[in-house]
């Protein structure tokens, strides 16, 4: 028994077949009605809705055969998507293609085949829609041309699927579209509110007659470290927003990470004092890197912040910075409240709302932190304990490396 040939474009049609998504459905009233009016119109015993797949041919709709699938070596409709449009079989026995196959010299003992191709938009053949019949026959020219119209019917029902199912594919896409922008919203309130506190606290401190020049000079400093912050963070929403899926530019210099780190926590003293939280910075030897001191400024803030804002009252966040070999780690860890080890990573990815954190999460914030390290060279990772507090933990590498 000779076996069907692939069609040249075998990857690229089963490729096609498979984006219809009608393989292994239910069986549907209305491929049915096609299979019952060809099988009435054309007088056979039999009539399928066929496509050939990997392997096995699959009935979408059957009438007189009882099953929904066989094996491909002896299909016959795989012979018929090599033809052009139809391909009819007179008479199985006396074809040498067919002589010995197994359906003409067992069960069911086929006879006759004529079926008519359906193709996907593309031009690539999927199946046929065949009347089969157990003893040699001829069609006449208006069954074999009903026959013809019925196939165009099955291949407008799958077009339409097909639509149907991009449709559904472009309405998912707004639909995450849409949450990601409700996310946007929330997280945008989040990453704000350090530098707009730090703004606030330090705008009655200048309302406070009984401020000294002195010290009004620091929090006008403050004041302007925390504007900087939020211009910074505006910016980087319209970068995510402009690269989507790309990085952040950054202009690497030779710096050391004390100052940064001195600074920072300087910045953000008040915001601790207000909570009554320890704020705490450990530098055992300074580290010099190449990098953007204020996207890297931006990063320990946020740490700091997040670290700051579930740390209870009472509580303590340490800054601490290291230096091995051709590393420089620093670490923020907190005594707060902690992060469930299921939302450790998605913690990291923009928008995400953390349920084990009780709050908007740091979505955004921490997106950025990662983006901006990854540019730089290095890497950030967390450490947690619920109900223990966290460690946020960052490496770069040294300037010498």
């Amino acid at each position: 028994m000779p076996k069907a040939e692939l069609p040249p474009d075998e990857e690229a049609r089963l490729r096609a077949l498979e984006s219809y998504g009608i393989l292994d459905t239910p069986q549907e009233p209305e491929y049915d009605a096609i299979t019952e009016l060809a099988s009435s119109i054309c007088e056979t015993p039999i009539s399928v809705v066929n496509f050939i797949a990997d392997g096995r041919q699959w009935f979408k709709s059957e009438v007189g055969l009882g099953v929904r699938e066989t094996p491909l070596d002896p299909s016959i409709c795989a012979h018929a998507i090599l033809q052009s449009e139809l391909f009819v079989v007179q008479d199985t026995t006396k074809d040498a293609r067919f002589a010995d196959n197994p359906l003409v010299v067992g069960d069911p003992q086929l006879r006759f085949y004529a079926g008519a191709l359906l193709r996907s938009r593309e031009g690539h053949p999927l199946g046929t829609l065949c009347v089969l019949d157990t003893r040699p026959r001829e069609l006449t020219d208006s069954q074999l041309s009903a026959l013809q119209v019925l196939a165009e019917h099955v291949r407008n029902m799958l077009e339409l699927r097909r639509s149907n199912e991009e449709l559904r594919e472009i309405a998912d896409s707004l639909g995450v579209a849409l949450a990601a922008r409700q996310r946007l919203v929330a997280t945008v309130a989040h990453d704000l509110r350090t530098p707009l506190n730090v703004i606030t606290l330090a705008a009655r401190m200048l309302q406070d007659p009984e401020t000294s020049p002195q010290v009004a000079r620091v929090v006008a400093g403050r004041l302007g470290r925390a504007s900087s912050s939020m211009t910074r963070l505006v910016e980087d929403l319209l970068d995510l927003e402009a690269h989507a899926g790309g990085g952040l530019s950054i202009e690497p210099r030779p710096m050391a990470l004390a100052p940064l780190l001195r600074d920072v926590v300087e910045l953000m003293t008040p915001l601790a004092d207000q909570a009554s939280v320890n704020l705490v910075l450990e530098v055992s030897r300074d580290g010099e890197v190449a990098g953007d001191y204020a996207r890297l400024h931006q990063v320990v803030t946020n740490l700091v912040g997040n670290a700051l804002k579930f740390t209870p009252t009472g509580g303590e966040v340490r800054v601490r910075m290291e230096v091995e070999g051709s590393v420089v780690s620093v670490c923020v860890t907190d005594t707060g409240v902690g992060i469930a080890l299921e939302d450790r990573e998605a913690i990291f990815d923009p928008f995400v709302r953390v349920r084990s954190m009780n709050t908007r999460g740091a979505g955004l914030g921490l997106a950025i932190a990662r983006r901006v390290l990854e540019a730089h060279r290095g890497s950030i990772g967390v450490e947690s304990e619920v109900g223990a507090g966290s460690s946020f933990c960052f490496t770069l590498p040294t300037l010498s490396s």
